[in-house]
């Protein structure tokens, strides 16, 4: 998967999937296409995807009012 196909399936930026390769967070296929283009690894976007989308199911359903009891 290039920079560009990541970006658009994670609906960021391409700076950004840059970020997340530096920091490791998505992992590199290695070694680099003759060209020097980068890819990246489809099961690291993925996983990378599913523990977002987990995250911000999980604070948005901390934040729902059901969560609060009455008379509070």
């Amino acid at each position: 998967m290039t920079i560009a196909e990541a970006a658009d399936y994670l609906f960021v930026s391409r700076p950004h999937v840059r970020k997340l390769l530096a920091a490791g967070k998505l992992a590199e296929v290695l070694p680099r296409d003759p060209t020097g283009r980068i890819n990246i690894e489809v099961v690291s976007v993925e996983s990378y995807r599913t523990a977002r989308d987990a995250a911000v199911r999980a604070y948005l359903d901390s934040q729902a009012e059901d969560s609060d009891p009455l008379g509070l």
